[in-house]
């Protein structure tokens, strides 16, 4: 039985810990910047115009990823060519069996 993403209930914030640590970071442009250029692959910190660097509204509802209210996206101009960085901070649960 799948659950509808369009009705699903928002997730408990205390089943996800990190998320207000990950939103700040990531939503306050200097710090963002320099994660991300710590982090992203060569030859990608190198190319891309940090000045740029913009954070938008990221609720959405996608087929693949379902809808999302939590993660972060910015768009960011690289080698002259806009481009959107999608930064996931919902986790997914693991459930084990017993």
């Amino acid at each position: 039985m799948s659950t509808d993403p369009l009705t699903a209930p928002e997730p408990d914030p205390a089943d996800q810990p990190n998320d207000g640590f990950v939103k700040f970071v990531f939503t306050h442009p200097d710090e963002a910047i320099g994660f991300l250029r710590a982090y992203l692959p060569e030859p990608l910190p190198a190319i891309c115009d940090w000045a740029s660097l913009e954070i938008l509204p990221s609720a959405y509802v996608s087929e693949k990823l379902g809808q999302s209210h939590g993660d972060i996206l910015y768009r960011i101009r690289v080698a002259d060519i806009e481009t959107w960085i999608h930064i996931r901070t919902q986790q997914t649960p693991t459930h084990h069996r017993s």
